[in-house]
């Protein structure tokens, strides 16, 4: 295992000191593929799945006197979102977000332009951007206008407007020059960050339905990374008061953030990965040494991969950390390498896959490349070159997941106001009833999906929570019709109080105890 483990690390190496010409994954006897993904390099996009098949190639129309920075793909994998600002950057020049489609047999691909106020300035990098909501219908774009402030703006991409804004008036006690960075976009509300120069962030939720901004807790550090199916967090926040660079989850079943693994050294990133199941935390040494670790929900330290530049036996810490994605499996990531004479780091326009599931780390297997004339080709200018992953998918199921450890009391998040829905219940006349006012009852889901807790009976209205599987609930009041459903006003153990509905219309989600 040992001498297998060095040779790996060995071949690497020689493969960033750039003497080695990478060999194209084998695609006889594929398996069936676990994942898609989109790679972004230049003006050329290109869909691959698991077994380094190419499904889709697109070459976007891009203008060569502007520069173009990947803002998000879609959550279908269909559109992709661009910030565009001008070469010749003087007093004033022009900047844009545009949308592209990327689906197949489009002559023109360009479906969204939105003209951005002068001298604006928006966070870069691209795996920290979330601007597309869950349908990709909206878009947020968030930047800072110099002397101005900053804004948050939502976009309808289907008819072309502008559909809300925020602006900095909203935190008035804030002081300092920050650029919002949206980080989860799910239904009415937006988590954003406020990213500056000083450690740390300042982050908040916007409804955008009731126009009202609530403190956040999950993204006071850029270092965090979401679980989209779930909603949850992980991040390495130093800010608590209690600890010190711990790794941290914001839970949104409990609405609460804690932290789940002790960690006595720097944290740079932190990722989930297989599936959602664990996680995978990049520690700075000393000496410029990085390591990796692969952990546990409940913080159990499985295994770990020396990257540093002073360990005998271990390789470079070139990992691009920005291009690391959760898999099934596992993760993907890219790799640059860096010439020694200038310093300057260039992409390797390759993709790693590394499988998680035998609880070890190493640097995996090639899954696709392309040669490095190929990939200059796509590049208008050659201090362009970048190579990102810009999107992974998978249809797996995701959990039942082991609990998170929770090494502290929790910090709860602020409770959002009432929505301010307006509905017209109606009383159901029934039978003699299954459930009846002041019931206790069982929430009852499968595959791991959860119940959402609402403000008001109606799908309109803001979730407060995600109430897990075998969940207790007292009832309050109802049944009600509403929207084809019968909703319950409940109360949960810890006093919060909302409405479920009875039954999802495929499965019971309330049972008699």
């Amino acid at each position: 295992m040992q001498g297998d483990r060095f040779m790996r690390r060995f071949t690497l190496f020689v493969l960033l000191a750039g003497l080695l010409v990478l060999v194209a994954p084998a695609h006889a006897n594929d398996p069936p593929a676990t994942w898609t993904a989109w790679l972004h390099y230049g003006r050329h996009m290109t869909l691959i799945d698991s077994n380094g098949d190419v499904l889709r190639e697109v070459d976007l129309p891009f203008d060569a006197s502007f520069r173009y920075e990947l803002l998000q793909v879609s959550p279908d994998g269909e559109k992709v979102a661009y910030w565009m600002r001008a070469r010749s950057e003087g007093v004033s020049y022009p900047s844009l977000i545009t949308v592209y489609s990327l689906a197949d047999n489009l002559d023109n691909r360009e479906i969204f332009t939105y003209m951005l106020p002068e001298n604006v300035r928006v966070y870069q990098p691209t795996d920290k951007h979330k601007a597309f909501d869950e349908s990709g219908s909206f878009l947020a774009a968030a930047y800072h206008v110099a002397d101005l402030g900053w804004e948050i703006v939502v976009l309808n991409i289907d008819i072309g407007e502008e559909v809300y804004r925020l602006t900095d008036e909203v935190v008035p006690d804030v002081d300092g020059e920050y650029t919002p960075v949206v980080r989860d976009f799910r239904g009415v509300n937006i988590a954003f960050a406020l990213n500056s120069s000083f450690p740390g962030n300042l982050a908040y939720t916007w409804n955008t339905a009731t126009d009202t901004v609530l403190d956040n807790l999950a993204y006071l550090n850029l270092h965090s990374d979401t679980f989209a199916p779930t909603g949850e967090v992980v991040m390495q926040y130093a800010h608590d008061g209690r600890f010190y660079h711990d790794l941290f989850v914001y839970d949104p079943v409990k609405r609460a953030r804690y932290p789940f693994f002790a960690i006595s050294t720097y944290t740079a990133d932190v990722f989930f990965v297989q599936n959602g199941e664990r996680i995978i935390d990049q520690m700075y040494w000393p000496m410029g040494a990085a390591n990796w670790i692969l952990i546990e929900r409940d913080g159990t330290r499985i295994d770990d991969f020396g990257l540093g530049f002073y360990s005998p036996g271990t390789i470079p810490a070139y990992i691009n950390v920005a291009g690391v994605r959760g898999t099934v499996n596992g993760f993907i990531y890219t790799l640059y390498f860096e010439l020694l004479e200038s310093r300057e780091r260039l992409p390797l326009p390759a993709v790693y896959e590394v499988n998680t599931r035998d609880d070890t780390l190493d640097i995996g297997r090639v899954v696709w490349q392309i040669s490095m004339k190929d990939f200059h080709a796509y590049f208008d200018s050659p201090e362009d070159a970048y190579f990102d992953i810009a999107w992974v998918h998978s249809d797996a199921p995701v959990g039942p997941f082991k609990p998170w450890a929770q090494l502290a009391e929790l910090v709860y998040a602020p409770t959002p106001p009432p929505s301010a829905v307006t509905i017209t219940p109606t009383l159901i006349p029934t039978p003699p009833p299954l459930f009846h006012v002041g019931q206790t009852v069982r929430v009852q889901t499968i595959d791991g999906e959860i119940l959402n807790l609402r403000a008001a009976p109606t799908r309109q209205s803001d979730i407060l929570i995600y109430i897990e599987d075998e969940s207790r609930l007292e009832l309050l009041e109802g049944p009600v019709e509403a929207e084809g459903f019968h909703w319950w006003r409940v109360r949960l153990p810890d006093g919060l109080e909302g409405w479920v509905v009875e039954n999802d219309g495929d499965l019971q989600t309330l049972m008699p105890e």
